[in-house]
């Protein structure tokens, strides 16, 4: 796994390329979003530093832009997860975290899933909006597929 994220960011052309490992004691405001299904919990936190997205010329490498809040997916029973599926699985995101368990660090989203909006939402949402979103989705699947991986319904 080590030399997989040392690949990522030995070729990453830009800050959201690659992945990091990331020490539990870097998030604040660590809160349970949700239960999750059978195979993740949600939860919500503050990554303190946030992530790094600003070159420095100077320095020569990715600075981070300060705190920011975060979704945290934790996989139950993580440490059972195959090698080949989680190769898939971290291909996906931006940075991973791996102690006893395995979480995986997201955008966060107020509205939670498309389902919760969606749910939240007052009326239906406008043709543009949905084609927004629909639009959104499909890109996303599409480059998990350009890419040969299964996406393995890890959205929250």
């Amino acid at each position: 796994m080590d030399n997989f994220i040392k690949h990522t960011q030995l070729h990453a052309n830009e800050s959201v390329e690659y992945l990091e490992y990331v020490n539990f004691d870097q998030f604040d405001l660590v809160e349970d979003v949700n239960k999750g299904g059978a195979f993740s919990t949600i939860y919500s936190a503050v990554l303190k530093e946030g992530p790094r997205r600003v070159w420095d010329e100077e320095a020569e490498k990715w600075t981070r832009n300060g705190p920011v809040k975060v979704a945290l997916k934790r996989l139950n029973d993580s440490q059972n997860i195959s090698e080949e599926y989680f190769k898939q699985i971290v291909m996906e995101l931006q940075k991973i975290l791996l102690q006893a368990t395995c979480l995986f660090v997201m955008r966060y989203y107020e509205n939670g899933d498309l389902h919760s909006y969606l749910d939240k939402a007052q009326g239906m949402p406008c043709w543009r909006d949905i084609v927004d979103m629909l639009w959104g989705i499909s890109g996303g699947i599409e480059n998990i597929h350009k890419s040969g991986l299964i996406h393995g319904h890890l959205h929250g």
